[in-house]
């Protein structure tokens, strides 16, 4: 039986690129600037103790396949190329550092997303995100929430069967996913083909 690991994605605000200084504007305003640097704080410790969980129950990341949410199905060179590119412009991301380290080490990067409903998605974010004020941003999300959730529902089904599809290949895979994605109920539904181990 193939094994896939678990690994849930809590993003600081350098994943977020040009959209950063918007979502953290918004984020303060909720919560205030000692909090917010808290959180940025908490979360790079979040990715330090599980880089130290993937070390430790997988030793030889070798053929390891990883499925990283946000990543467009395609061709392993072409993604290789597109994750540079994102590491690139990321540089200081824990994530990205993470992921970097266990393809120098023998992992490969395999394609996860139908990109159609990940731009559609960071459309919304976006609009919300560059709202005036933080009534504008709720109203956004509010407006947009009905479709939101379903585009989410379409996409942890569709990574669910592209883990389907590829995971035989190597026997082992390991999955970096955001927290508002629902994938692990899409994945029970395959508990006969893969063991999960979360991370």
């Amino acid at each position: 039986m193939s094994i896939l690991y678990y690994v849930p994605i809590i993003h600081p605000i350098e994943d977020y690129g040009s959209l950063g200084p918007a979502i953290k504007n918004a984020f303060t305003r909720r919560v205030g600037e000692a909090r917010f640097n808290q959180l940025q704080k908490e979360i790079y410790q979040y990715w330090q103790i599980t880089e130290e969980r993937i070390n430790k129950a997988i030793p030889d990341v070798r053929g390891l396949i990883i499925y990283h949410d946000g990543f467009p199905v395609g061709e392993r060179e072409k993604i290789l190329v597109l994750f540079g590119h994102i590491y690139r412009e990321h540089p200081e991301s824990p994530n990205f550092r993470l992921i970097k380290k266990l393809l120098d080490k023998g992992a490969i990067l395999e394609g996860t997303e139908d990109m159609s409903l990940v731009i559609e998605q960071i459309e919304i974010y976006q609009r919300a995100a560059q709202a005036v004020s933080l009534e504008e941003q709720q109203q956004i999300l509010a407006v947009e929430a009905s479709r939101s959730n379903e585009i989410m529902k379409l996409r942890d089904v569709f990574i669910t069967r592209r883990i389907n599809d590829t995971l035989s290949e190597s026997k082992r895979g390991i999955l970096f996913i955001g927290r508002d994605h629902n994938v692990l109920e899409e994945l029970e539904k395959l508990s006969d083909k893969f063991t999960i181990i979360h991370l």
